[in-house]
């Protein structure tokens, strides 16, 4: 039977596209992580946090999560991932963090951003919403 709203809504908020090794032209290693390759959920991975200034990366194999420091990290230190592209400006990472996950973000990183955007003079609001030209702006 297909599963039930309850459990799609587990697997939409905790789900993982499942990465795969492929073997390019170049005959580098890459790994491609598409939902096309299936979604799984990992009860450990589920239970990272985000920030839009991450401490880990997480790649999901079929049987397996890796989660990996992205920089040195004291011990006890929580690990964060990022659940958005973090290139993106914030005002789209928190709109996607909003409609997707419910939440809003009060990383370092949105608070900082959010107080410089707030703070800055007309002339350099302008400037930025042309850098960011088809995204969108505040």
């Amino acid at each position: 039977p297909p599963p039930g709203p309850r459990l799609r809504g587990i697997a939409t908020i905790n789900g993982m596209a499942v990465a795969q090794m492929v073997l390019k032209l170049s005959l580098i290693k890459a790994v491609e992580a598409e939902a096309r390759h299936g979604v799984a959920v990992y009860p450990s991975g589920s239970l990272l946090n985000h920030s839009c200034m991450p401490s880990a990366n997480r790649l999901p194999y079929r049987s397996c999560l890796v989660v990996r420091a992205s920089r040195d990290l004291s011990p006890g230190t929580e690990l964060h991932c990022t659940y958005v592209d973090v290139r993106a400006p914030v005002h789209a990472r928190c709109a996607e963090l909003e409609s997707a996950w419910g939440f809003e973000c009060s990383c370092f990183r949105c608070v900082l951003e959010e107080r410089v955007w707030a703070a800055g003079a007309p002339d350099v609001q302008k400037a930025a919403k042309s850098l960011w030209g088809g995204v969108g702006g505040p």
